[in-house]
């Protein structure tokens, strides 16, 4: 290999007949992929007019991009066609070349790469994009941002840049897919958000795209704001509102989901995490539609897609304290309670349906070896395993606790007497046990470990007032004598903690005579407990 047979490429490249032009292609691909690893001879060298390689192969994707441009005035089906492909293998060869030097150059060549991929990105009035190059395009800039150090070079103009072009062709996309986008919006959004939409956006319904290239322009497009928002260097809590709103758009009108919407769940989560102390009263608006959306994307959750399960885990955890925000004040507080137990309902659901042995376990936790009887409440158990599942157990239990509580702000009423109203109060109380015990009525092992499971998380966080206690401890004896150990072990620890967390009398009575039911069966409380941990359960 040497600057000769690149040299040659490029001539061929630059040939009159198809074939020549295909040839020199094939030689400039096979030089590149040879170069791997070593890539001074391909950044070193200088084709026509001293000019580096991707200044040349610019040079050739304008010209044919010019061309391709042209032949649509052509009667000709034949002219567009060739130009089209010549256009496409002029775009592979320079997204190939990026791939092999990008963590090479320098930021100020990179500069310039990433305005040429934007600009000669979209296409006239008639196409909304330049569709042979488009695809190479988006996937060179995700070439580019993927490699970390040029990530965190972006100055902030040229991220804000980057952004608006990204959402800007995301939402023409994601609106070529639904028929009604033009008049979808969201409550709770400003109409200023959507002045990121350039003038060919509305050219959208025009022409239509090719349905496989708008589906991976998609993914490449979430993929890239995936990238810009996970930049520590980039200023996105003063531009979060530009972000969220596109954002939030394109995942409503999601269909099943896949590893598009795993990127934009991802990206959401990065704004939100650098967001939520600077734009607090827009992320609260949008709390509504966003647990609706996640609601919307859980219940159509492939089960294989686990990417996907955790970024919608993490996104309902940083979006908790609004949600408890929005479920306690608010003239739709009604409803929102109601999207945040249908949502807590469907994350017990999944987490129910898994088998036994994927559920939490007991070698997952650690317990307090010491319990202090007076007001100040520390952890009894908390999570000691760091394998992936087990953290997502345990962080969706804990989720399904806190957003049972919140959407139970629909239902409180005052401590004090209210004439007239003693039903409505039984009611109440009826309505948060009936929460709680639900799944582990159900017919199956699972639900009957992960409704105990359920319960005991809801004693540790929350308090349970003396009446609705009651309730639980009676419900939760008969299974102390279940013929499965798991549910007899989660049973005595959930009920250990119900009294603990509340010294009355009839608990304790309750209590003692379950206690004797189970020394007579001589069933264990917490299988295995002593020998691994070295607690006794009289520790505990």
């Amino acid at each position: 290999m040497s600057q000769i047979s690149l040299q040659s490429a490029f001539d061929r490249i630059s040939a009159t007949l198809q074939r020549d032009r295909s040839s020199g292609y094939d030689d400039l691909k096979r030089i590149l992929r040879q170069s791997r690893g070593n890539t001074e001879y391909i950044l070193s060298a200088r084709i026509h007019h001293n000019q580096d390689i991707f200044e040349a192969l610019a040079g050739q994707i304008d010209s044919e991009r010019a061309a391709y441009f042209k032949s649509f005035k052509s009667t000709s089906r034949s002219a567009g066609a060739s130009t089209g492909s010549r256009l496409a293998s002029a775009s592979a060869a320079h997204r190939l070349a990026l791939e092999v030097c990008v963590r090479d150059l320098k930021w100020r060549k990179v500069r310039e790469i990433l305005a040429h991929l934007t600009e000669t990105f979209s296409s006239d009035e008639q196409d909304p994009i330049c569709e042979p190059l488009a695809l190479d395009n988006a996937k060179a800039i995700n070439e580019i941002l993927a490699y970390r150090p040029h990530l965190e070079h972006v100055p902030s103009k040229e991220w804000k840049s980057l952004v608006k072009f990204a959402l800007a062709e995301l939402e023409l996309l994601a609106g070529q897919g639904s028929s009604d986008s033009a008049g979808r919006r969201l409550s709770g959004i400003s109409n200023s958000s959507f002045a990121l939409r350039t003038s060919r956006s509305h050219h959208s319904q025009t022409t239509k795209i090719n349905s496989s290239l708008q589906k991976h322009l998609l993914a490449e497009f979430a993929r890239l704001l995936r990238h810009l928002t996970s930049s520590s260097a980039a200023p996105i809590a003063s531009h979060a509102p530009l972000v969220l709103t596109p954002l939030i758009e394109t995942l409503q009108k999601a269909g099943v989901p896949g590893s598009t919407e795993v990127d934009l769940v991802a990206a959401l989560n990065n704004v939100l995490t650098r967001s939520v102390t600077e734009a607090v009263t827009f992320i609260r608006n949008l709390t509504p539609t966003i647990v609706a959306i996640a609601d919307a994307l859980w219940a159509r959750l492939p089960p294989r897609l686990i990417a996907l399960k955790d970024e919608l885990l993490s996104l309902m955890i940083l979006l908790l304290p609004f949600i408890r925000a929005v479920t306690s004040h608010g003239t739709e507080t009604s409803d929102v309670c109601q999207l945040v137990r249908n949502l807590a309902d469907r994350l017990l659901k999944d987490y129910s349906s898994k088998a036994p042995k994927d559920l939490l376990g007991w070698d997952d936790l650690r317990l307090a070896p010491n319990l202090c009887n007076d007001n100040l409440h520390l952890p009894v158990f908390s999570l000691i395993s760091s394998a992936d599942e087990s953290q997502r157990n345990w962080s969706t239990l804990i989720l399904v606790v806190y957003l049972l509580d919140a959407s139970s702000g629909d239902l409180v009423i005052g401590d004090g007497e209210l004439p007239g109203s003693p039903r409505r109060k039984r009611m109440r109380r009826e309505s948060r046990y009936s929460q709680l015990v639900r799944t582990a009525r159900e017919p199956g092992l699972s639900k009957s470990i992960a409704g105990l499971q359920l319960i005991a998380f809801y004693c540790q966080f929350i308090p349970l007032p003396e009446q609705e206690l009651f309730d639980v401890v009676q419900f939760i004896i008969p299974l102390l004598s279940d013929e499965d150990l798991t549910v007899t072990s989660w049973a005595s620890f959930t009920l250990s903690r119900s009294v603990r967390k509340k010294f009355d009398l009839r608990v304790i009575m309750l209590t003692f005579v379950a206690a004797h039911a189970r020394a007579l069966r001589r069933v264990p409380p917490w299988p295995g407990f002593g020998m691994k941990s070295g607690y006794s359960h009289r520790e505990l």
